[in-house]
């Protein structure tokens, strides 16, 4: 494991809230929310603006998954953008996986949301438990995809394991995760009306988004033996168990 792993400079939640103001990653911030707030003029465009809007949407998951595969290879001061050659594998498959993982993670809460009954007794336990439910599955979902390369890292047999081996480290990644989130969900409600509200707005998201990255990448990186994945960014991993012995 990476020296830099085991003895970090910068204390685990610090390093990650100050991620996007590091020196060489001004240019991403303010990019990814220029990016974000073109994304929120194109919606109210018919057609053409719905097209610019999911292509947007799925160049910044391929971004967050850069910005995952960085942070998990301790490559912090590397930003770059995802590469275009190939937009089906860049862009395309990076937005697919990020809606299964929300889909998979979320699936309780959806489920009671379409087909609870409000009006049950035990109806705000069962919601809370399911955000409960999202909030530790989601982030370790997430990383598996990324680091698996499909949506088999957000299965359980993947999960559940991963989360146990990754001990008090993952529940303060997931408590991260989840106030960012819930950072970027409510913040709408506070920010001014007009222009400025919604350069606020992308400013927050790509914050959100960038930390939530970083919180992943280092969970990773500060875990990897504990997890067990081989992580080869080309290559799918396999669990170290799958591994073959040498014989003899």
């Amino acid at each position: 494991m990476n020296q830099n792993a085991e003895e970090p400079d910068i204390p685990f939640a610090l390093d990650i809230l100050t991620y996007p103001f590091h020196k060489s990653g001004y240019p991403l911030f303010f990019v990814g929310a220029i990016l974000i707030l073109l994304s929120n003029f194109a919606s109210v465009m018919p057609v053409v603006g719905g097209f610019a809007s999911i292509f947007i949407f799925a160049y910044l998951c391929g971004l967050f998954f850069e910005l995952v595969n960085l942070s998990a290879t301790d490559q912090e001061e590397l930003y770059s953008f995802p590469d275009l050659s190939d937009p089906w594998e860049d862009i395309a498959l990076p937005a697919i996986k990020v809606v299964g993982v929300v889909a998979i993670s979320f699936l309780p809460l959806i489920a009671w949301e379409v087909w609870g009954d409000p009006e049950s007794p035990n109806a705000d336990a069962i919601w809370y438990a399911s955000v409960a439910w999202a909030a530790l599955y989601f982030p370790m979902a997430m990383l598996g995809t990324v680091i698996f390369g499909s949506l088999v890292g957000a299965s359980p047999h993947i999960v559940f394991p991963a989360i146990f081996r990754s001990g008090g480290l993952y529940i303060v990644a997931a408590l991260l995760v989840f106030a960012l989130i819930a950072l970027e969900t409510f913040s709408g409600h506070f920010l001014p009306e007009g222009i400025s509200g919604f350069i606020v707005s992308a400013l927050i998201v790509m914050f959100v988004m960038m930390t939530t990255a970083r919180t992943l990448g280092l969970l990773y990186l500060r875990r990897e033996d504990e997890l067990g994945w081989v992580y080869q960014r080309e290559i799918q991993p396999v669990m170290d168990d799958e591994l073959p012995t040498k014989q003899g």
